[in-house]
Parts: C-alpha cells; structure tokens; sequence
C-alpha cells in the first residue's frame, strides 16, 4: 500500500502537529518547503477541483476533523487552510 495514502488515512495522534505543507506537497506533487501561505490553485498547477475535494477529505482523516461548508468556502490559499485548521485547534507544524 502506498505509504502517503496510509499517513493521509491514519488520523493524528491525540494532540500530534500536522505537517500541513507535507501533506499538500505530497498531494500536489511539489516540495513541501516551496509551499507558502500565498500559494492557490493560480500557483500549484495541480491543484484543480477535483484535488480540493481530496485535499479536504485527506486533511480531516489527517487531523480527525470535519470542515463545514462555509470552511471549504473560505479557503483560497494555504494559508486560509492553515487558519481554519487552528480554529480547530488543530497543531500545526
């Protein structure tokens, strides 16, 4: 199996950080170290609709929460994702 599909699927450790950047980076095919808060789906070319629909499914199995819709609404950037992720008192890396 996989291995990122495993890490993805396992929810975190009671109070473990979510390395936010690796888990895209691994999603969107590009170093987690390039990614910054500005980036978008204007930026990450393989960031389209079908991606963000992974990416919110992954990021609340990685992290053991459910976004509302207004949250997937919100979010435009990185950094937005971040932001909602610490409203959810999620720890971040």
């Amino acid at each position: 199996m996989n291995t990122l599909f495993t890490a993805m699927n396992s929810p975190l450790p009671h109070n473990a950080p979510l390395d936010i950047r690796r888990v895209l980076g691994e999603m969107f095919g590009v170093p987690a170290e390039s990614l910054k808060d500005e980036d978008s789906p204007e930026t990450i070319p393989a960031w389209d609709s079908f991606q963000t629909l992974i990416m919110f499914q992954e990021v609340e199995r990685a992290a053991g929460i459910s976004f509302t819709l207004d949250d997937i609404k919100r979010v435009r950037t990185v950094g937005d994702l971040k932001k909602i992720l610490r409203a959810y008192q999620v720890p971040l890396l």
